[in-house]
């Protein structure tokens, strides 16, 4: 599994974007390109834009939890390490739209975020003037309504 450098050959790497993936190495052509499959497409890559994952990959194949789910702002002392395991939902104001995801792993001060949609990206999450807006995701509780009727008179 590798990462893949998201930024055109020439620009300095300190203004880079994160490396974006894990992706799958399906062979390589020579020892300068590798092909990786990128959402069920072959793409050659020059290894100068690659690296290995560092991070850990859900173990679950299930992704997206079988119950609903609410937005919650989180503790403003929240510390970076807290979030790893937990399933959280950020807000790309490119597509106007909340993302939900789970926190698999720490990069320096950011975040790697597994998307129920499949994709993998390192967030700036905590710490961050520019921080992307993100909230915790938390099970919906159930709501149960008491008969008033049955309550007073003792249950059934």
């Amino acid at each position: 599994m590798v990462e893949v450098m998201q930024h055109p050959t020439g620009i300095n790497p300190k203004l880079a974007m994160p490396y974006e993936g894990p992706y799958e190495i399906v062979n390589t052509d020579n020892s300068s390109f590798y092909n990786l499959d990128i959402n069920g497409k072959i793409t050659s890559i020059p290894a100068h834009r690659l690296k290995k994952f560092s991070g850990r990959l859900p173990t679950s194949d299930k992704q997206v939890p079988d119950y609903e789910e609410l937005l919650v702002d989180p503790h403003p002392q929240l510390n970076r390490k807290d979030l790893i395991g937990r399933r959280i939902a950020v807000y790309w104001t490119t597509y106007d739209t909340w993302y939900p995801g789970r926190v698999i792993s720490i990069h320096r001060k950011q975040h790697w975020v597994h998307y129920d949609d499949g994709d993998t990206h390192l967030e700036r999450l905590i710490g961050y003037k520019l921080a992307l807006p993100w909230k915790l995701l938390v099970p919906k509780p159930i709501l149960v309504v008491e008969d008033a009727h049955l309550s007073s008179k003792g249950g059934v």
